[in-house]
């Protein structure tokens, strides 16, 4: 039976990826697959039938897969009223992200892993044209006001200047929050690695160098809270509450013996390129394998969702 409302599905479209940033967790898959869009565009109706209502595209880099574009326009036209979004790192060609948009793309989302060449290079072992295509993209992005959000993990001791750096460009643009994320690694979901800064600690932070006009608390699909502040330049910015403590996002996190390590971020419905559904990327063991379903995906999918 349902007690919790399945309704935030993201949808690895590729694990391909141009870049190699330090930490990343490859969304749990480490082998190269990708999905064809007819099939994706299957299961992921499948799944909004069955009462998903937000579908977020991710990758590794989900630009690199060839039939995207496809992908987001069937599923705009079929699915008007789902928050169909990408997370990105912004190096595609601004016309990619056009095209994207215009096909229905409801918001983008860009991940910044380094304002400057050498944070940039360092954290992606990438080269400097990359960074400067980067930094191009993102002053056109937001110009032509196609970014929503942006996501920046800060690393204690590594890029707080680089944050800085970050904050106090974006205020010269409107309308665009920033999401300032805590360094995990799926290896160990431990907070207190060397690079950890807790929510309280980043707030500190940010109001010791630009002061903060007002600061409230932020509810996402599944009542997970932020901290949402606006910082003395004006920019809205939130900040991710990492441990979860207690929370249930599913039936089987209630019972769960790695609950205490849970963190925002692992806990997900997550449509994988091997064709599963994953709720969780600490354990493997609750996955739905939807290939011997050869196209009948809702029925199953539905009692997957009532159950889980």
């Amino acid at each position: 039976m349902r007690k919790h409302n399945i309704c935030y599905l993201r949808v690895i479209c590729t694990n391909a990826c141009n870049l190699n940033c330090d930490g990343c967790h490859k969304e749990g898959q480490n082998i190269y697959q990708e999905m064809p869009a007819a099939i994706l565009y299957e299961i992921i109706s499948a799944c909004v039938e069955a009462g998903i209502r937000k579908v977020k595209l991710i990758g590794g880099e989900p630009t690199l897969h060839g039939d995207v574009v496809t992908l987001v326009k069937k599923l705009s036209r079929k699915f008007p009223y789902i928050d169909l979004s990408m997370v990105s790192n912004g190096t595609a060609k601004v016309s990619c992200y056009e095209t994207l948009i215009e096909n229905g793309l409801k918001r983008l989302n860009i991940s910044v892993h380094g304002l400057n060449e050498q944070v940039f290079l360092k954290n992606t072992k990438s080269n400097g044209e990359t960074w400067q295509l980067m930094r191009n993209n993102l002053q056109q992005l937001l110009l032509r006001g196609y970014i929503n959000k942006i996501n920046y993990v800060i690393k204690r001791g590594v890029n707080e200047d680089d944050l800085y750096d970050l904050i106090d460009w974006l205020s010269n643009f409107s309308n665009i929050r920033l999401d300032v994320l805590n360094f995990l690694s799926l290896s160990s979901l431990k907070t207190d690695n060397q690079y950890y800064y807790s929510m309280k600690e980043i707030e500190h932070l940010l109001h010791k160098k630009y002061g903060v006009i007002r600061k409230g608390i932020h509810h996402n699909l599944y009542n997970i809270d932020s901290e949402n502040i606006v910082l003395g330049n004006g920019l809205n910015v939130n900040l991710k509450k990492n441990q979860l403590g207690n929370f249930s996002y599913m039936n089987i996190c209630e019972a769960c013996s790695q609950k205490h390590l849970c963190v925002e971020g692992v806990a997900a419905m997550r449509l994988t390129t091997d064709m599963k559904l994953q709720p969780c990327l600490i354990r493997a063991d609750h996955c739905l394998n939807l290939r011997p379903y050869n196209g009948n995906y809702e029925n199953a999918i539905r009692e997957y969702f009532n159950n889980i």
